[in-house]
């Protein structure tokens, strides 16, 4: 709660902030799962939608049809109804009429669809993200609230924080309220795009998977990126290693660790990895550190390299406790370039790639394919940033 502030109210699934001395806000839950939905926006950004008159001429049919039955009816493409209902762009008279027709004989009236087609557009966006505590998202929230800055739109942040099943529930929640569409910011499911698609709304997939490609996806390269790290470090002259993971389940943690392995196998000399399992969070950078350096003082590694700059942080802090000097006796390299990377003991070496940029330009692309201004492109590349926690064995 902040200093002074007036107590909030509940409505049925909001708790409202009356006006303070810095902003109103709107807390939204679902009221069956209390944490697996949770947003701060601007108090008057979120519109909820009007109440659906029952259709009682279609009451025993208990089938709720989606855009793809719609689809199907009226022979268009799901984009096409998608078009359709949104009015995202101009389709023909034909096409238009079939698809009314489809939509009046299924009795199909998505919520988000419905709130549209009765008040316009809402000017607000849906950005699943993951941790709201964490400095990478929190960069790439930063350039994500830029772009909606700029083309007028408010972003609604909701965070599954690594919960597969409390992403589902926001995937699941996101068809009650008026949203233009969804920036999928990074997660676990393996197929969102069945979620957006029934909605019947834009979407853009941030992923780090270059198994998916697709025109609604961008994919961020954290293979590229863990072959930066390998390459410096074998460059430095190191050749045994500890690599530390982020979460198994995790396709980012992966990606990072295979452009690593690849880097350092692939090179003309005799190296050899152990693999360690992270969660990406300073604490288990911490515990692995104290665990590995006083079972085996640094074995015969030289370096280690992590899959984020949190874990690095919290082996550095094991390091000093164990009175192992970085780089001098040990080299360690990050991922993800946070703000603390610059300001740590040694300054950390790490890969950037520069996530505010990606937030931005994630959104741009969404957000002006919603005004109906096709934007493709890729994000940037990462690259590495040299600081003094590796040291040059040569």
């Amino acid at each position: 709660m902040l200093p002074n502030a007036p107590k909030p109210r509940y409505e049925k699934n909001l708790y409202i902030m009356p006006p303070c001395n810095v902003s109103a806000y709107k807390l939204l839950f679902s009221d069956n799962h209390v944490n697996a939905v949770s947003c701060l926006v601007p108090l008057c950004s979120l519109k909820s939608k009007p109440m659906q008159k029952k259709n009682t001429a279609n009451n025993l049919n208990t089938h709720r049809y989606n855009i793809t039955d719609v689809a199907k009816r009226a022979k268009v493409s799901t984009a096409t109804v998608s078009r359709y209902l949104n009015k995202s762009a101009i389709i023909s008279d034909l096409k238009a009429s079939a698809i009314k027709a489809a939509i009046k004989e299924l009795n199909y009236h998505p919520n988000r669809a419905a709130s549209r087609l009765a008040g316009g557009s809402s000017k607000t966006i849906a950005v699943v993200t993951q941790c709201f505590d964490s400095p990478f998202f929190g960069d790439g929230h930063r350039g994500i609230g830029n772009a909606c800055d700029e083309l007028g739109f408010t972003p609604i942040f909701l965070a599954a924080n690594w919960d597969v099943n409390r992403e589902r529930h926001i995937m699941k929640e996101l068809d009650a309220h008026s949203i233009d569409g969804v920036l999928y910011f990074f997660g676990q499911l393996q197929n969102p795009d069945a979620y957006f698609t029934n909605m019947g709304i834009p979407y853009l997939i941030m992923h780090g998977s270059p198994t998916r490609q697709t025109e609604n996806e961008l994919q961020f390269d954290n293979y590229g990126g863990g072959q930066l790290a390998g390459q410096y470090l074998i460059e430095e002259g190191h050749r045994q290693f500890w690599y530390m993971k982020g979460l198994s389940t995790h396709p980012d943690a992966e990606e990072r660790f295979r452009g690593f392995h690849d880097a350092v196998y692939n090179s003309k000399y005799a190296c050899h990895i152990d693999v360690l399992e992270g969660d990406f969070t300073e604490k288990s950078g911490y515990e692995l550190g104290l665990n590995i350096l006083t079972r085996s003082g640094t074995n015969s590694a030289t370096a280690v390299a992590f899959a984020n700059d949190q874990m690095a942080i919290g082996f550095l802090l094991a390091a000093h406790e164990r009175g192992v000097s970085i780089p001098g006796d040990l080299s360690i390299i990050g991922f993800d370039n946070v703000i603390a990377s610059e300001f740590c003991i040694p300054p950390l070496t790490t890969i950037d790639h520069d996530i505010e940029t990606v937030g931005y330009h994630a959104t741009k692309t969404l957000l002006t394919n919603i005004l109906g201004e096709k934007q493709n492109g890729q994000p940037p590349r990462p690259k590495l940033i040299k600081r003094k926690s590796v040291a040059s064995i040569s």
